[in-house]
């Protein structure tokens, strides 16, 4: 049985809040209504509150609530003589309805944790909202003045005795909708068996001579051993609020960002709304200012100016916005046995077997010769037709069964049917025409316009929870977008003027090596720090030499389907929180970045002082493959770098997987590096 408590302002949204967790099979008890039943039923509470207050409080020999209110409510000694009377009754009240062990119970309290209810409660929530927000909400429901609304609410606590006492704090200054949607995210953690973890009592009998072995070995090992018992056993009800929480904003994110473009966009809107301002020539370098740059849309860098010199370093979390998809060649479109279809040129590195008979979506942009930017997205609205790529039946696979799985499907056979239905009247290529005439109509587009395109088809569909428990998150596109939004959210997170310039890189290009303007070989980023230090060489050379760089980019979820791939005393597990990984590359370590011991100490010490759940792995078993990251090319500018990350099963698949665990902790790597 889980209890929850819930308490907090009137007019913040309790009994929403409560309203959703009954609607999904809760016992929800409501301490004012059970105080109002015992007025009415029980005796004893009688007799007390009459001894206390006389019987001018009853009428009919029953306790007249009209005549007790203006009473106690006059005198703040009084009010605390009938709660002091009125607690034990309704406690021990809702302690006999718990007795039937309800799986979840809701004890809806204003005066939660006044009362002594919080006692008996597993996890307390408390639901805020801005005072001017209650005040409406109070006229509104109670049908009174504002004046009236405004007096009730001044004589309530401040929010910060919420904040001090409760598990969760749920700010509700939102429509309904949005509210109800996060509670229901609230309960689906409450309720999720992956987070709220039972312990489990063994009594084991020895004699006290083996009792003092016991302890003494126990000892040895955890001053010598590395310690095997994983943080997320040891995980409370409250992070796994926030974690879950955190996976909603995630997800959300996802959605909106299915390319490079599209991420970019998004981290700037986001970071608009937290203030942060485009950065130019003419912007102040002074601490506090919060800005970002945009590279041709496809990258984006996001920094807030911290107390110390640019001089003294920046503390960098690099990742990359872009991956794995199937772009559109400059001529794609072609017609073959009355039906229609796209050319395609796959983007880094893909299984091309996965691609086959699932739905796609098309996004990306067409840009006119006059410079209009038209962008194009078709498969991701409710009713909107997506594309598939076709596949050969089993009855006539059997040569196709024969062929090494890398060679039996070829990239120029990764072709998305588009329609089948002909253009009215004559000639050829009518089906051709049909679909052109249909994109034409939605986006102004001719067929010329995809010379001048960047069109990709990426997997159609939103982010969803995976697994029973909702423990897992399943989506296209989290590498490396999971250590992008992790560290974005780091940023706009910052609640105070960080010590040293804190600063976001989500690049792109860099599943195809790093390469272009928008990639992190691109010269742009030497530019702006070197425009960050007043384009002052000595300056820009003591930056470069004093910063600190986090290469934030997945790593391989250790997978048993494929233990034969992996060498597990290193690899990274699920819900082992962030992967580090002190060198990337192949083979003897080839093309890597190879973090030295003291960057790999820093880093264990900064997660250390602020709660990182954290890991260290590599990347498969030495002569079975390798990868690369953006680290390198930040430690080629003499930026001392480490590559961490959220360990993906499934990765560049059209369906990766990750631990909301992992996701969550990733984020907390990224604010501790802000901490350098």
């Amino acid at each position: 049985m889980t209890v929850v408590g819930i308490t907090g302002f009137s007019g913040a949204g309790k009994s929403t809040l409560s309203e959703v967790f009954g609607r999904y099979g809760a016992c929800v008890l409501d301490a004012d209504a059970i105080y109002h039943s015992l007025l009415e039923e029980s005796g004893a509470m009688r007799d007390a509150l009459t001894a206390r207050f006389g019987s001018g409080i009853l009428s009919e020999g029953r306790i007249d609530r009209k005549k007790l209110a203006p009473l106690v409510f006059s005198s703040p000694a009084m009010l605390e003589d009938l709660n002091h009377i009125t607690h034990p009754f309704v406690i021990e009240k809702i302690r006999e309805i718990l007795k039937t062990e309800p799986p979840l119970a809701a004890v809806d309290a204003p005066l939660l944790f006044e009362s002594g209810l919080s006692e008996i409660c597993d996890l307390t929530v408390a639901v805020l909202a801005a005072k001017e927000t209650r005040i409406r909400r109070v006229m509104a429901r109670d049908g009174i003045t504002r004046e009236a609304a405004a007096s009730r609410i001044n004589a309530q606590k401040d929010a910060s005795y919420y904040i001090g006492k409760s598990d969760i704090v749920l700010w509700n200054d939102r429509s309904e909708a949005d509210f109800r949607r996060e509670s229901e995210a609230l309960l689906r953690a409450v309720v999720s068996p992956g987070f709220l973890l039972h312990k489990q009592c063994t009594e084991h009998r020895k004699d006290k001579k083996g009792q003092e072995d016991m302890d003494e070995l126990k000892e040895v090992r955890e001053k010598l051993l590395a310690p095997k018992k994983r943080r997320i056993e040891e995980l409370k009800s409250s992070e796994s609020i926030e974690i879950s929480r955190f996976a909603e904003g995630y997800m959300s994110y996802l959605d909106a960002a299915k390319t490079e473009r599209e991420a970019s966009r998004e981290a700037i809107r986001l970071a608009a709304e937290k203030g942060f301002e485009p950065f130019g020539s003419d912007s102040a370098v002074e601490a506090g200012k919060k800005y970002y740059v945009s590279f041709g849309d496809k990258m984006a860098i996001l920094f807030t100016i911290g107390k110390k010199p640019l001089a003294c370093g920046v503390n960098i979390v690099a990742a990359h916005i872009d991956s794995p998809r199937l772009d559109l060649k400059p001529n794609p479109l072609y017609q073959e046995s009355d039906a229609a279809y796209f050319k395609t040129h796959y983007y880094g590195g893909i299984r091309k077997y996965q691609w086959m008979t699932i739905p796609l979506a098309l996004h990306g942009v067409a840009v006119k010769p006059d410079g209009e930017k038209i962008d194009v997205v078709v498969g991701e609205e409710e009713g909107d037709p997506v594309f598939s790529i076709p596949d050969l039946l089993p009855h006539l696979a059997r040569e196709q069964g024969t062929k090494p799985l890398n060679t039996a499907y070829t990239g120029e056979s990764l072709n998305p049917i588009l329609g089948t239905l002909p253009y009215e009247g004559e000639g050829e290529d009518r089906v051709k025409l049909a679909v052109m005439s249909l994109f034409n109509d939605r986006f102004g587009i001719t067929e010329e316009d995809f010379l001048s395109s960047e069109l990709s088809l990426v997997p159609a569909g939103k982010a969803r929870s995976v697994g029973i428990d909702e423990s897992l998150v399943g989506s296209y596109g989290q590498d490396d977008r999971v250590c992008a939004y992790g560290a974005l959210k780091a940023l706009l997170d910052l609640e105070e003027i960080p010590e040293r310039t804190a600063m976001v890189v989500l690049a792109d290009k860099e599943e195809i090596g790093s390469e272009g303007l928008s990639g992190m070989k691109s010269a742009r980023f030497d530019h702006l720090l070197a425009s960050l230090c007043g384009n002052d060489l000595g300056s820009y050379h003591a930056l470069l030499d004093a910063s600190f760089c986090l290469s934030c980019d997945v790593a391989a979820a250790y997978d048993p389907g494929f233990a034969e791939a992996y060498e597990k005393k290193n690899a990274a597990f699920l819900n082992g929180g962030v992967a580090i990984c002190k060198y990337t590359g192949s083979g003897g370590k080839s093309g890597s970045n190879d973090a030295s011991a003291e960057t790999v100490g820093t880093l264990r010490r900064i997660f250390a002082e602020n709660g990182v759940a954290w890991q260290l792995c590599e990347l498969g078993k030495v002569d079975v493959g390798g990868g690369g990251t953006v680290a390198k090319f930040m430690s080629e500018r003499g930026i001392e770098t480490i590559d961490a990350g959220t360990p993906v099963l499934s990765m560049h698949s059209p369906f990766e997987l990750t631990a909301k665990y992992d996701v969550y902790h990733t984020y907390r790597a990224s604010l501790a590096v802000f901490t350098l």
